[in-house]
């Protein structure tokens, strides 16, 4: 059979299925590669499965049984990579996003067997791999959306689920017609392109550490724990830096993050221009439109549109800290920026830094429905969004259409090592703890239940965010408990729609059996948890990012 699919097409679901294994067994093998995604899988495989459904050559059974062989072998892979990637995504993921669902480019429901069939496959291999993930409109019918709780109320992590509402309208901002921005699909993590069309990758080769931009702005532009001077804030030396007004602070949060955006894309272009000669990646450059026809690998220009999103780490750390510094400093006047400072620089410890992180933790935190702080975090988001549209890639007049960068909140498990250079911050975080993952609030931060979350990200603009809006909660078990509960979670996800949610994943379970597996992983060796845009097998993580997932917060009706 293989024999024949070296030549000549697919004459059959299985031989479908095959190929598209085959295809993404190259493309891993040509590059070390990973987030070589399956696109919208429920789409272009149907066509054979309905062939073979209506000819009684298969049966669903049979459809299933090649399915979840296909997800074994999916999750047998993996590739040769450094400590450094291994620590900043731990668990070895390989983002092969497989994605089931949505609108047609018609604008009708594409929901079919296939869409059912590869929840079924998911709940009966429990793998980190492909990553599944679930699209939803208006017009998804309520039982896609049942079997996805169901699924999710297993515990492990999948699937992940993005509106169509939202992200189709965040797909257009780059120019794309409706019809096709219709036809996104997840690649890797949580990152949104469109299959067949896309450049070569979805996230630039750096990432944002707005934490570490915070620590900077606070100490004008001096790295506290080395006393070295990065920038200046205010044009003088040392980190002695005194703000007359919230205005001010806000001024040199933008002043540092257009000089690190810039330093991030001049990086990305000095990898790029490596990557094209050294990285040329042939095979995969013709499966994508354009490449043949003008001769290009997709690093040279070759595909129809170029986009990078750019990743940043922390946003709610900082919009949680500009809140605290606004309300106690300016508004309230209960601290000094030099008092603050002072017990930043001592990790809050002592009488007097105790006093001051508990005026910390007590400001608005994002995550509860509290507009202050809500809007300030927005308004970091803008802050980001309002620099892009100046950045071009190095294939920027070659060829494809865009080249040029937006967003994501997509960091992997880097919001962990991330903060391990981060000093304490004005929200009453301590040195060298996680910053926030991807759009989600700060660790424990919200205290308000689902709704609240909600709420507050839905504040955000996540119809502008085209590069991918991450979005982790955490449920106990008894929250999907029955019959009831499970359908309340299920109104709960579809309510994402009215309350723009880009997207959404959960973890459902108990952190004591997450405490009780870090202090014994060899009685939990299959635990399996969502990790950020992806999911991993528990003992695999580094013990920060365990206690990272421990710490958030467990929600409940």
């Amino acid at each position: 059979m293989f024999a024949h699919l070296m030549e000549g097409k697919a004459r059959n679901f299985w031989e479908a299925v095959e190929t598209v294994y085959l295809t993404h067994l190259l493309m891993m093998i040509e590059s070390n590669g990973h987030s070589f995604s399956f696109g919208r899988f429920d789409q272009y495989v149907w066509p054979f499965y309905e062939a073979d459904i209506n000819s009684g050559k298969i049966s669903k059974e049979k459809a299933l049984e090649i399915l979840t062989h296909f997800f074994i072998m999916t999750n047998s892979l993996n590739k040769v990579r450094p400590w450094g990637h291994t620590q900043y995504s731990g668990g070895y993921p390989l983002y092969s996003n497989l994605m089931v669902g949505g609108m047609k480019p018609d604008g009708t429901d594409g929901t079919n067997d296939l869409s059912y069939l590869s929840l079924e496959a998911m709940a009966l291999t429990g793998l980190p791999e492909p990553n599944l993930s679930v699209r939803f409109s208006k017009d998804t019918p309520h039982s896609l959306m049942q079997d996805s709780a169901k699924l999710i109320r297993k515990g492990f992590g999948m699937p992940s689920i993005f509106c169509d509402e939202v992200v189709i309208p965040a797909m257009m901002t780059l120019g794309l017609s409706e019809e096709v921005a219709r036809e996104y699909a997840s690649m890797g993590c949580v990152e949104t392109a469109i299959p067949g069309r896309w450049g070569h990758r979805a996230t630039g080769m750096t990432y944002v550490n707005f934490g570490k931009i915070l620590e900077l702005v606070m100490n004008n532009g001096c790295d506290p724990t080395t006393g070295v001077q990065l920038v200046k804030v205010n044009g003088k030396e040392g980190r002695d830096i005194d703000y007359a007004s919230y205005d001010e602070v806000w001024a040199a949060w933008n002043q540092l993050l257009a000089f690190y955006s810039d330093l991030a894309v001049d990086c990305d272009l000095v990898c790029d221009r490596a990557l094209k000669y050294h990285d040329a990646d042939a095979f995969a450059s013709a499966t994508i439109n354009c490449c043949l026809e003008r001769g290009k690998t997709l690093k040279n220009g070759g595909a129809e549109y170029d986009f990078v999103s750019s990743s940043n780490i922390g946003p709610s750390v900082v919009g949680d800290s500009l809140t605290a510094v606004k309300k106690l400093v300016f508004d309230d006047k209960v601290l000094t920026l030099k008092q603050l400072r002072d017990a930043m620089d001592s990790n809050f410890d002592g009488i007097e830094g105790a006093r001051v992180r508990k005026l910390c933790r007590n400001a608005p935190k994002f995550g509860n429905d509290i507009d202050y702080v809500d809007n300030i975090v927005a308004d970091v988001f803008e802050s980001y969004l309002k620099l892009l549209p100046k950045y071009k890639t190095d294939r920027y007049g070659k060829g494809p259409k865009g080249c040029g960068y937006t967003m994501s909140t997509s960091n992997i498990t880097s919001y962990v090592p991330n903060g391990f250079d981060v000093g304490a911050t004005p929200d009453g975080r301590l040195a060298t703890m996680p910053l926030n993952e991807g759009a989600s609030p700060c660790l424990g931060a919200d205290k308000e239940g689902p709704t609240a979350v909600i709420n507050s990200i839905a504040k955000l603009p996540n119809q502008k965010i085209a590069g991918g809006q991450l979005l982790n909660m955490k449920f106990t078990p008894s929250a999907l408990e029955g019959e009831d509960n499970l359908e309340k979670f299920t109104a709960f996800m579809e309510a994402g729609r009215a309350k723009n949610i880009f997207h959404n994943q959960f973890n459902i379970i108990d952190s004591n059996i997450l405490r009780a597996a870090k202090e014994h992983p060899e009685d939990y060796p299959n635990l399996m948890v969502r990790v950020a845009g992806y999911c991993a097998l528990f003992s695999t993580l580094m013990p920060e990012a365990q206690d990272a997932i421990i710490a958030r917060t467990e929600l409940s009706w």
